[in-house]
């Protein structure tokens, strides 16, 4: 994943009761993700809601077959979380445009 020049790219962020996990797009990094999840739930008694959960590959390798790996639902760009648009690359007018008109009419 790559990052405006300057600044760090992140490996995850925390929202109340949510979290988004970036990875290294191979299997090896996928399944360590997964068993390091399982591990903290096992110890927390906190585990990952399947049915709630998505994986969203930034691209697609080849060699990366993710629906083996977790039980995940595959996710697409771009999305909509706390009200912001989620997405890859520069923005787009049909982005941004409903945030801006909630805006306007306030």
């Amino acid at each position: 994943m790559a990052s405006p020049q300057g600044y760090l790219t992140p490996s995850h962020i925390l929202y109340a009761d949510d979290i988004f996990v970036f990875y290294k797009a191979d299997n090896k990094s996928l399944k360590n993700l997964t068993i390091f999840l399982k591990t903290y739930g096992d110890f927390s008694g906190q585990y990952v809601n399947n049915s709630k959960s998505r994986f969203l590959p930034w691209i697609i390798l080849q060699d990366l077959s993710p629906q083996h790996i977790i039980s995940y639902s595959h996710g697409c760009l771009p999305f909509t979380y706390l009200g912001m648009p989620i997405f890859v690359g520069a923005p787009k007018c049909r982005f941004l445009q409903p945030l801006a008109d909630k805006v306007k009419l306030n």
